[in-house]
């Protein structure tokens, strides 16, 4: 096996704080069926997302309650995590979540944050659909982004394949374009 460098600047939008400065391998939902399982489970999913080689992990739709177990467990397995907290902040497409941030809750969250050298990131939203939803999701990455300017900040477009804005009707590529407008996101992610 041979290693090569390649030497690159930061990535990241010149409006938004947050640059990736290296090339990262994530996994998405690296928690147990229905993330209602005890912590160990929880803990050996994430053992197991470092052991293949994963950079970054993420805890999109995690149970707030056991979300403080999985930001020890990214510490004590080294490997750096993202997180959501539905008690306080962000969605999904427009079928749940919060459409303002609730400070009571997301205040505690941060500072907890902020003690762990794993603690990459906030999952805003997922896939917000309309108007409202992308509105809801741009105004708390603005939030948060105050709040914790070195953090990642993570919001992910729809897919493609979704039913509302496809290839095949002519309107991904408009979303897209919202999507972008709008959240006016630090990285692009599909």
């Amino acid at each position: 096996m041979q290693t090569k460098i390649i030497y690159r600047k930061p990535l990241g939008n010149p409006d938004r704080k947050y640059r990736q400065d290296r090339f990262i391998i994530a996994s998405c939902k690296s928690w147990g069926a229905g993330f209602q399982e005890e912590a160990e489970d929880v803990r050996r999913c994430i053992q197991l997302c470092k052991e293949i080689g994963c950079d970054l992990t993420d805890f999109m739709w995690a149970d707030p309650k056991l979300t403080e177990e999985c930001i020890m467990a990214c510490e004590d397995f080294g490997i750096d995590g993202v997180f959501q907290n539905w008690d306080a902040f962000g969605g999904f497409q427009g079928a749940k979540g919060a459409m303002k941030i609730n400070l009571e809750n997301m205040r505690p969250f941060v500072e907890l944050a902020k003690k762990y050298r794993r603690f990459k990131g906030y999952i805003v939203w997922d896939e917000p659909l309309e108007d409202d939803s992308l509105k809801a999701a741009a105004e708390q990455l603005q939030m948060i982004e105050e709040m914790d300017p070195k953090a990642f900040l993570y919001t992910v477009a729809i897919p493609s394949y979704n039913a509302s804005y496809t290839w095949e009707n002519n309107l991904f590529e408009g979303y897209l374009r919202r999507y972008a407008e709008i959240i006016n996101p630090a990285i692009m992610i599909l």
